[in-house]
């Protein structure tokens, strides 16, 4: 990582340090104007309605401390060191990438759906290391989307195989996300109009969004909207390729649910 991204980083973290002196200070503070309020209520025949309001005011004022100076804090460091730790993992899957021929077409990524099941393995996400897996051999890669993620493609047959890379999940938007119906079959992409070599990396789609329903487990990345254009196959017991026009529009994938619930 760049020097100037740790130091960053590294300013983040000592931000979002939890501090335990000013809740505690506000905790005795509060505690001592209830105290001072009861004395003065008995004393003086105030009406107790007020001593009420007070405590509650007391008590969110210093629920409100806790949460802020601690809490909050406690999460934000832990999710700047998430952060952190998907740079690293991140800027390595990049070069290793581009240690290939590494490409970003402005023409069209064409795939041709064949009839046969591809049978693809069962695809999951390791939360640790941020990858897809399994990991399969293969010479040419669909990179998606903003991660180092995609489809891997059979070098002689040109018919994709799995699924794999890396994505951090914190970029994974929170939203509902629904299967399509689909066919099952495999996919083969058209190597027309571009060099059929080894190592090689098609970067597309790289503005779409990515998406997460924890609920279910439903992974999305791409375009959701659906339409009666759409032709969706199921390469794998779980995942689905929608395409437009030839074109992917979307990679719908069946992980496991509440992944990311520490």
């Amino acid at each position: 990582m760049e020097q100037k991204n740790k130091e960053y980083l590294d300013k983040e973290i000592s931000k979002h340090k939890p501090r335990l002196l000013s809740p505690i200070i506000n905790t005795i503070l509060g505690i001592a104007f209830i105290v001072l309020m009861v004395r003065v209520t008995i004393v003086n025949k105030i009406n107790p309605f007020y001593l009420v309001l007070v405590i509650i005011l007391m008590i969110i004022f210093i629920g409100g401390s806790w949460y802020t100076n601690f809490f909050f804090k406690k999460k934000n460091k832990a999710l700047t060191k998430d952060f952190e730790k998907e740079t690293e993992l991140l800027f390595k899957a990049v070069y290793e990438l581009k240690k290939g021929t590494y490409i970003e077409p402005t023409k069209p990524v064409l795939f041709n759906i064949i009839e046969k099941y591809s049978d693809i393995k069962e695809i999951s996400y390791d939360t640790e290391k941020r990858e897809f897996l399994p990991k399969a051999e293969h010479e040419i890669f669909i990179n998606i989307g903003a991660s180092c993620s995609g489809l891997v493609v059979n070098f002689d047959t040109l018919e994709v195989i799995g699924f794999q890379g890396m994505s951090p999940y914190s970029i994974w938007q929170k939203k509902k996300v629904v299967l399509p119906d689909a066919i099952d079959g495999t996919l083969q992409l058209n190597m027309e109009g571009f060099n059929k070599v080894k190592k090689l990396t098609l970067k597309i789609l790289s503005q779409t969004d990515i998406y997460y329903n924890s609920k279910t487990g439903y992974f999305a990345a791409g375009d959701m909207k659906k339409t009666v254009l759409d032709e969706n196959v199921r390469i794998g017991d779980n995942i689905i390729v929608s395409l437009y026009d030839n074109q992917i529009k979307c990679i719908y994938i069946k992980l496991q649910p509440n992944l990311f619930d520490k």
